[in-house]
Order: C-alpha cells, then structure tokens, then sequence
C-alpha cells in the first residue's frame, strides 16, 4: 500500500501510515515500507532537473494534530516515531512540503518548519469534538459525537455555488 506520481512538477507519495502508527503484527512490513520511503526520496532529491518543485505526501493517520510536540494519542503517530520521520522528511531535501491526511474527521493541521500538515474532514460522517471535562482531542474520549449534514460534510457535489449554511 504505497503509490508515487508526478504530475505538474510536484511528485505525489501516497504511504501506508497505519504501518508507522502500530507496525506490531507487521514488523517487515513497516521496516520494507520505510526503506521505500528513504529510496523515494533519495531519489527525488537526486533526480537533478527533474527534481519535484514540491514532494507531497497523503496518508490516512496524521503525524500530529496540530503540533510536532504534542503528546502520542489514538489520532496521531507515537511521537518517537513521528520525529524521526519528520526529520527523515526534511533531511532528504526532497522539497517535501505538505503532507494530507485524514483519520481525525475533523478539520486540524500544523507545521514543522516548512512542511505542512494538513489534516481534513470526511466527505461522510464527521466528528463532533468533546465538551466535557477529561475529554482529550486525541483520544476517542475528545469525541462528542458524529454529524452527517450537507453543511458538515467538507465536501460540496453540485452545480453552482455552495449553499449558504456550507460551512467546511
């Protein structure tokens, strides 16, 4: 589960996240899959004129939410890992500057140096955020409940323009 394109200059990295955030019955996998990654983007950044102008990754579990610091939880990766992936991103002057995800169905993102991450809502069901006391934003106990509404959807079918209570 891995995939890479060009197209417009930019060359397109599609990784297998669930691998990085809990490799324990995949071990092989998940060492394989970074071993990938490390050769793809050695292979970018070698690639001299036809080095990408922009290296973009998509994965289904973000990195983090909001903040490379922020503490490991159910919707982001264990953060050693996610540092030492980040780092790896920067180091391999791959020009990686944006990553897109998904997993929280609900709008975050935030910035590690130059790379942005961005993390959207579902086209389907969102998630509501918890209100009350204990809840935590990155654990399922941050969920408070779910909403499937044309205006919360995150995603707009259809001729001419948006209806007014569109809201993404």
């Amino acid at each position: 589960e891995k995939l890479t394109f060009p197209t417009l200059g930019c060359l397109c990295v599609a990784i297998n996240s669930s691998l990085y955030h809990d490799p324990t019955d995949a071990a092989a996998e998940a060492q394989a899959h970074e071993a990938w990654l490390d050769a793809t983007l050695r292979a970018a950044a070698a690639s001299g004129d036809a080095k990408p102008v922009h290296t973009l990754l998509f994965g289904h579990i973000p990195p983090f939410l909001h903040d490379p610091s922020e503490p490991t939880g159910y919707f982001n990766w264990p953060a050693g890992v996610r540092r030492r992936v980040l780092d790896q991103l920067h180091a391999s002057r791959a020009n990686v500057h944006a990553w897109f995800c998904g997993h929280y169905h609900r709008n975050a993102g935030g910035w590690d140096g130059t790379l942005e991450v961005v993390t959207t809502a579902a086209v389907g069901t969102n998630l509501l955020s918890a209100t009350h006391e204990g809840s935590d934003p990155l654990e399922l106990s941050g969920i408070g409940g779910a909403a499937l509404e044309r205006r919360t959807s995150g995603f707009w079918v259809g001729g001419g323009r948006r209806p007014p209570d569109f809201h993404p």
